[in-house]
Parts: structure tokens; C-alpha cells; sequence
């Protein structure tokens, strides 16, 4: 095993414009001996490189570098990759996958809860931006005038319109509009997906009960009767005929 020093300062290896930093320590060659995707031509590389002088040691690399550069380039008539830049890359997204995996997942929040949330933010804006706007107009001395609500109508009229910001009650506002019909339009989805459950299983028992069928034709016909149209309930009655008679 190499004897070197635990921490010596960072060397720097230039490859195609891009500046990797890599720290020559005994804990490095350790883990590279370790790492089975090291090959061995590698491992054994380093260590011969670790018993020469470290300039001298870095312009041979960096010429074999290039040197495999361009015969990948001839060979295949591509760009070669950068491998330090790759390697690192795969590095850092492996770590992360890691960090995610031990991350707890949120539970997700239901509709009533998010809207829930959402009244207490709007609520909690509005009390700090009616109390901000208060001691604005307390400071300016409207208090102590009489003004007409006309008058301060037109002082807010005077902004122009493109210097006009939606405010973070308004956004919470659009939010809130936003989420409660995406709420409605997913309660009328859930709605018709339970009519349709509930129209097939009597489907079902009308097939297989024909008793059942018969007592509930008086009950059925009874409820397409109540619709206010008659025209729509003789449609019903006819779409519905199979199940009447």
C-alpha cells in the first residue's frame, strides 16, 4: 500500500475547457482500490504515477488523454465525451438517489385540506395588508382630512396600469379560484364514475333477478316521470324501455 500524506493541496486537471478538482489524498487511493469500476489497468497506473514526480506525472496523462481523445474521434467521427466530467456526474446523481431514498414523502393533502390552507393564507394576507395600508395612511395624515370616497377612488386611479403588481393576495386569491374548479371538476368525474358503478351493478341484478326487475319497474318508471320536461321523460322512458317492460 502507497504511504502519502492524509490531505495535500488540490490538483487540478484541465480537459476540454472544463476544470475538475480532485484531491490527492490516501483516502482517494483507497477508495479507488475499492471501487470495482476502477479498472486494473487504472489501480495500477496510479499507483506507478504515485512514486514519480507529480508535474512530469500530469503532462504524460494529459497526453494520453489526448492521444485517446483523437483516437476515439477517428474511430467513430464523434466528439469524444469528457470520462472525468462523466464520472463525476454519475457520482453526484448516485448520491442523490441515495439522499432520496432516505428522505420521508410528504402525505398528500386532500383537496378540503389544501383549500383549507389556502383560506388561512388568504386570511393572514389580507389582516397584514389592511393593517400595512393603515399605517400608511395614518403616517400621510389621511385621518385627520376629510376625504370622500371619490377622492381617494381617483388618488389610486392615478398609478399607472403596466406599474400595477399583482399583490400576493391577489395570486393567493387566483389560487384559490384555480384549485376549487379543478375541485369541482374532479367531484362531477368522481359523480358520473359512481352513477355509472351503481347504473351497471342494477344492470346486473335486473339480468339475473328477474323478480327484482319486476318490482322495481313501478319505482323506475315512477322517478323518469318526475323530470319537469315531458319531452326529455319520454326519452328517458324510451332509452330505458328494456328495463319497463
Amino acid at each position: 500500500m502507497m504511504q502519502g500524506k492524509k490531505t495535500q493541496p488540490v490538483e487540478r486537471l484541465q480537459n476540454s475547457g472544463t476544470t475538475v478538482a480532485v484531491r490527492w489524498s490516501h483516502d482517494m487511493l483507497i477508495a479507488l482500490g475499492n471501487d470495482p469500476s476502477v479498472s486494473g489497468w487504472l489501480k495500477q497506473s496510479i499507483r506507478q504515477l504515485a512514486q514519480r514526480d507529480p508535474l512530469d506525472a500530469l503532462y504524460d496523462a494529459e497526453l494520453l488523454c489526448a492521444l485517446m481523445r483523437d483516437r476515439w474521434e477517428v474511430s467513430t467521427g464523434m466528439k469524444a465525451p469528457d470520462p472525468i466530467l462523466q464520472r463525476r456526474r454519475t457520482m453526484v446523481a448516485r448520491n442523490r438517489k441515495t439522499q432520496h431514498k432516505g428522505r420521508r414523502k410528504r402525505p398528500k393533502r386532500s383537496v378540503a385540506e389544501r383549500v383549507a390552507a389556502l383560506e388561512a393564507d388568504i386570511a393572514r394576507v389580507r389582516t397584514r395588508e389592511e393593517a400595512r395600508l393603515i399605517r400608511v395612511a395614518r403616517k400621510a395624515g389621511v385621518f385627520s382630512r376629510r376625504i370622500r370616497t371619490a377622492d381617494l377612488a381617483r388618488l389610486f386611479a392615478t398609478v399607472p396600469e403596466e406599474q400595477v403588481k399583482a399583490s400576493q393576495l391577489k395570486q393567493l386569491e387566483v389560487k384559490m379560484t384555480t384549485l376549487k374548479r379543478k375541485a369541482t371538476a374532479e367531484e362531477r368525474r368522481l359523480d358520473a364514475r359512481r352513477k355509472i358503478l351503481l347504473g351497471s351493478f342494477l344492470i346486473a341484478q335486473f339480468e339475473h333477478k328477474p323478480d327484482l326487475k319486476a318490482e322495481m319497474q313501478p319505482e323506475l318508471k315512477k322517478f323518469l316521470d318526475q323530470h319537469r320536461d315531458a319531452k326529455v321523460a319520454k326519452a328517458n322512458k324510451k332509452l330505458l324501455a328494456d328495463f319497463l317492460t
